[in-house]
């Protein structure tokens, strides 16, 4: 997949046909390592360059085109005369003519910046992307242009490629164009990242990160609904564990399964762990009874019981609470709910108590009612000591009548992003692949500190480059690795101008990775890694990772540098 710069395409633009060619250049896999700059928002660029020129696709080591776009269903050339439309007037400058004026634009501009081109080759390129050019002329070779047969039959990468061949064999044939060997590989990387810092339009973050902000969104929702296959799946199954790790796409199918029980008329209890993801939730599901497993044992508990218990006691909710709110259902007549979902299963199973409550809610109970588990009973289960095999065989003892499906297709997360954390974990990538392989606004980046004092001022520079890129407040959250009333956000939350995680609009925000599981932002920011090495630590970093939709920036103590060290030496 190509580097699209800008990463989006104007939603004004009336070309349909540069839309499509964005898109081909932007999902063909057979573009990796390409580099495609194309105009937004020319009419405010300062140096015009890229108002000349639809697509500028650098190929490393093989050439620079200039494409032009034609998107109309009609085009006719007659007696010199160019006619776009059935209705329109006649023009005597052509798309080729267009196409090499881009060209030598482009050179009369980069050789204004002193950048050497003499030795890299920038061929023009006529796409004719809703019909075929059907007059031919000796005033243009069929290498200079593509008409729409072609364009829809090969892959876009094949097709440039094989134009290259052709121009570059032209240019080797040629006695009088001695600056080119056909042995030459430029454009080098070093070439390309110069092209990009010169061409790069200036106005692109503030003109297109709003925009992109919005198809990021629509990507990931697109995304992740492709994963409701496996609820279509499992469909004719009473009881079935979703099992699968961060970034699948596990909640968004367990409130989808939620949905399409409710609109039968049925009573569907919703519940999870984490208190944020709770609140999340309920904001945009009303219609569904959405609680976290100790929020529902409270209202389901005798009151006075619940007043006079001492709430910060780790017995009063895995064994006191739980006991009083049986007793309290069991005397109930009838059982309110028809289908159980459960979200963070992997945290919710390792309690029998809890699991006692759930049965006695569900008709039928967990042998024989119906329900949906989503969790990751390999990675995430950072409240208990219980491991993957001994969760769910323990469970099997209670009810051995479900099946089991397998999710594998990250949704959510950046490929390399993703990469980066597991590599970083030590942990082996759990997916079988990853839908976002774009890539990220900002590079994910690690920090080394040696204090508190020198983590803050590194997480303040942090806020402030981000923040510079685009990137507003509310997208920004520090996830600590200790609780949040131990983090490094609330020692010198004045400092930091943060604020504890609410939901705001208008602020960075942190909490503790336990507090943010479930949810999701741009940017996370993890802080106070002491050491990586243990596995718990490990998990938190996981977890702490697998919530970004963009990028992570880390922050470990001075001696996590000698365990990376070693890692690689390894």
């Amino acid at each position: 997949m190509s580097n699209m710069i800008p990463r989006v395409i104007d939603i004004d633009n009336p070309s349909d046909g540069e839309k499509h060619l964005f898109e081909r250049l932007r999902q063909d896999p057979d573009t990796k390592g390409w580099t495609v700059l194309h105009s937004l928002n020319i009419a405010h660029h300062k140096t015009q360059v890229l108002g000349e020129i639809d697509f500028l696709v650098i190929i490393p080591e093989v050439c620079i085109f200039a494409i032009e776009v034609k998107a109309h269903r009609y085009i006719k050339f007659d007696q010199g005369l160019w006619y776009f439309g059935r209705s329109s007037r006649s023009s005597l400058k052509g798309p080729f003519e267009q196409a090499n004026d881009a060209v030598f634009s482009l050179a009369e501009y980069l050789k204004s910046k002193n950048i050497s081109l003499s030795s890299i080759p920038i061929f023009p390129l006529v796409i004719f992307t809703h019909t075929e050019l059907i007059a031919p002329s000796i005033e243009w070779h069929s290498r200079e242009f593509c008409g729409v047969r072609e364009y829809r039959k090969i892959p876009i990468s094949k097709l440039l490629l094989n134009r290259a061949t052709s121009y570059r064999k032209k240019l080797a044939n040629t006695s009088t164009v001695r600056w080119f060997k056909p042995t030459d590989t430029r454009p080098t990387q070093i070439d390309v990242e110069t092209l990009i810092k010169v061409l790069r339009p200036s106005l692109e973050m503030s003109t297109s990160f709003g925009f992109f902000r919005d198809e990021t969104k629509k990507d990931l929702f697109e995304y992740t609904k492709e994963q409701f296959v496996a609820l279509d799946a499992m469909e004719d199954n009473s009881r079935v564990v979703f099992n699968g790790a961060a970034g699948v796409g596990k909640t968004v199918l367990a409130l989808e399964s939620s949905n399409r029980v409710t609109v039968r008329g049925e009573r569907v209890l919703f519940v999870c762990k984490n208190k944020n993801l709770a609140i999340s939730l309920r904001r945009f599901h009303s219609n569904i009874d959405i609680l976290t497993i100790t929020e529902l044992l409270e209202l389901h508990a005798n009151s006075e019981f619940v007043k006079k218990s001492d709430r910060n006691r780790n017995d009063y909710w895995t064994t006191d609470l739980p006991n009083n709110a049986f007793e309290e259902i069991l005397n109930k007549e009838n059982v309110p709910y028809n289908y159980l979902v459960i979200d963070e299963a992997q945290d919710i199973l390792s309690v029998q108590n809890w699991l006692d409550c759930l049965e006695l809610l569900l008709d039928k109970g967990l042998s024989n009612g119906r329900w949906s588990l989503f969790g990751d009973f390999e990675l995430q289960n950072i409240y208990s000591m219980y491991q993957k095999n001994t969760l769910l065989s323990d469970f099997r003892l209670r009810c051995n009548d479900f099946s089991t499906y397998r999710l594998a297709i990250n949704c959510r997360n950046i490929q390399s992003v993703s990469e980066l954390s597991f590599s970083l974990a030590s942990i082996k990538i759990p997916y079988r692949k990853f839908l976002r392989k774009s890539n990220p606004l900002f590079d994910s980046k690690y920090y080394f500190y040696s204090s508190d004092e020198d983590q803050v001022n590194k997480i303040l520079s942090v806020i402030k480059l981000l923040n510079a890129q685009g990137f507003k407040a509310s997208e920004l959250v520090l996830l600590s690795k200790v609780s949040e009333s131990k983090s490094i956000s609330k020692k010198f939350e004045s400092e930091l101008k943060v604020v504890p995680f609410c939901f705001r609009d208008n602020a960075v925000q942190y909490t503790s990775i336990h507090s943010f599981k479930g949810l999701e932002s741009p940017v996370i920011i993890l802080t106070d890694f002491s050491e990586i090495e243990s596995e718990q630590s490990k998990k938190l970093l996981y977890v702490g990772a697998s919530r970004a939709t963009e990028i992570v920036i880390y922050m470990f103590k001075d001696e996590v540098k000698k365990h990376l060290l070693k890692g690689i030496k390894n």
